[in-house]
């Protein structure tokens, strides 16, 4: 089984031919036994050993030069940035393969689909648990200068068939493939046994071939299970809408024997056959269990990105309370005026002694005013009092009686 991907070489053309090309990777020594093994460490002359590197167009330790060569006589592009040659990686499933035969396999691969046009080098390496070709492809052609393109049909219809003939040619296994690809989420979900959407589908369906006796009875069974069924003559491909789905899911494309077409033959057929029959061509034609059996099934979580600015709860703050906010938040303080700092503990019971006096200060001065405003029948009571009282009883007081005097102004001027 050959494995094959192709990538492009945009930046340092000369170091993917030394990787691809490198002896370490590359030899394979011919020692018969441990003896001859550790003489070769200790002296290359004395043993044997084979380089899996070939050049086709162009010499493997000058293919750097003649690549570019090409570039420069076809007038294209050799600036850093731009595609300068391609990496294919044909990889094979351990103990397949011989190192010979894979080399030769690589060699045969480029013979048929590059080396009519382009330079190329076939490396095969042997260091992986795997073996796998290396071949480097230039970009520019030279035969007629144009460039290598890299496309769909390229690798479909190019790359991977010429792999996969040369490998059923050496009797080696192949990848098969339905035609029919599968995104992440659902090959994911199969590895792991997560149920999907199409996998909940899929087994209401099954159920319903199996509990229905004819065509309109199956489509009757999935709308008992809460299916929205899309079928007739006017409809191309027969689909249904699961309730937690956001589109309908063609029942095709999950077994072909689910389109409508399969369907009406199989129960016309069903019908010819003797009670006895029937049973046994229902399992005959019963779809192949999968790997998994889904359980319930996982809602729909989908991301999205918000554009733009989003609304502000509160107004925005502006003049000197922003000034005020900005010099607390440089002094480490939080808006409403509490530190985060913790004080120092010798100084901690004064700040405590502080704080209850200033406390007492202000409940005295509250009580005398309130006493003062009571005793206020003459103004010569309110002198002789004034004149008995502590500063901080005066200061309330004259306060007091300011506040007084500008709302009687006020009063009289209305």
């Amino acid at each position: 089984m050959a494995y094959t991907k192709i990538k492009p070489v945009k930046h340092h053309l000369q170091r993917c031919l030394d990787y691809t090309s490198n002896p370490k990777k590359t030899e394979k020594f011919s020692a018969d036994d441990l003896n001859r093994l550790l003489s070769y460490t200790q002296n290359q002359n004395k043993t044997e050993h084979q380089l899996y590197v070939t050049g086709f167009r162009c010499n493997p330790a000058t293919a750097y030069r003649r690549m570019y060569r090409t570039k420069k006589r076809w007038n294209q592009p050799m600036d850093e940035g731009d595609i300068l040659a391609y990496h294919i990686i044909q990889s094979f499933s351990p103990g397949e393969a011989t190192p010979d035969q894979v080399h030769k396999i690589g060699c045969e691969f480029a013979r048929r689909f590059l080396a009519d046009r382009f330079e190329c080098t076939v490396s095969t390496h042997l260091d992986k648990g795997h073996l796998h070709n290396h071949i480097v492809v230039n970009s520019v052609s030279y035969a007629d200068g144009k460039m290598f393109r890299n496309n769909f049909d390229t690798y479909y219809h190019g790359i991977r068939q010429v792999s996969d003939e040369l490998c059923r040619e050496n009797r080696l296994s192949v990848i098969e493939t339905d035609g029919k690809g599968k995104s992440y989420d659902e090959w994911l979900s199969g590895q792991t046994g997560k149920p999907t959407i199409r996998g909940m589908v899929r087994k209401d369906v099954e159920q319903a071939i199996a509990a229905a006796d004819s065509f309109n009875g199956f489509i009757l069974e999935l709308q008992n299970m809460g299916y929205t069924v899309k079928y007739g003559p006017r409809v191309e491909h027969m689909a249904v809408l699961h309730k937690d789905a956001q589109r309908n899911i063609r029942i095709d494309r999950l077994d072909p024997r689910f389109s409508e077409t399969a369907l009406r033959e199989y129960y016309h057929k069903l019908h010819r056959m003797p009670t006895e029959m029937q049973q046994e061509y229902r399992q005959e034609n019963a779809p192949a269990k999968p790997k998994w059996q889904p359980t319930e099934l996982q809602p729909i979580v989908r991301r999205a990105r918000y554009l733009g600015k989003l609304p502000r709860r509160y107004p925005k703050v502006s003049g000197f309370m922003a000034c005020y906010y900005h010099y607390c938040a440089l002094l480490r303080k939080a808006y409403h005026g509490k530190t985060t700092k913790r004080c120092y503990f010798l100084l901690r019971e004064d700040f405590l002694l502080f704080s209850r006096y200033q406390q007492q200060t202000n409940s005295y001065g509250k009580t005398i005013l309130k006493l003062w405003m009571n005793c206020w029948p003459t103004r010569k009571v309110q002198k002789s009092k004034s004149n008995s009282l502590p500063a901080s009883a005066k200061f309330y007081i004259g306060k007091s009686v300011s506040r007084n005097v500008r709302a009687g102004r006020k009063k009289s001027n209305h």
